[in-house]
């Protein structure tokens, strides 16, 4: 009994002590990373206002996915330009994602460095979305 007991709570400290499972950019993300990307600046603004954050989900942009429509990269390639050309506004975002006890905090427990940030979205709960590089 008590080896079973002894495995379950190493079991359960792993868990909670494991970064956030990160997903790669596909299809169904790709819109919503440009937009996360293009909005930063605007996502800065509501960042500031969290105080709440349940959970925080990460995806890769730096790693584009496959379509008929398009070769291999080039989703990846197109979001690394617009985040080029947005940089003050990411700045910014990263800025607010910062100074908000509650975002470093929640981003700190996933393991996310801030400075990969290049776009967030908030979900109507306060969770998060962050677009990293």
């Amino acid at each position: 009994m008590k080896r079973y007991f002894s495995v379950s709570i190493l079991a359960m400290a792993l868990a909670l002590a494991a970064p956030a499972a990160w997903a790669q950019l596909d299809s169904s993300t790709d819109t919503e990373a440009l937009s996360a990307v293009l909005g930063a600046g605007r996502v800065a603004a509501q960042i500031r206002s969290l105080h709440h954050v349940p959970s925080v989900g990460v995806i890769r942009i730096d790693y584009a996915f496959a379509s008929p429509f398009s070769r291999q990269g080039e989703q990846a390639t197109r979001l690394q330009i617009f985040a080029d050309q947005n940089q003050g506004a990411i700045n910014q975002l990263r800025r607010a994602l910062r100074a908000n006890p509650v975002t470093r905090r929640a981003l700190a427990q996933q393991g996310i460095a801030v400075q990969r940030i290049e776009g967030v979205s908030i979900g109507s709960s306060g969770s998060l979305r962050v677009f990293v590089e």
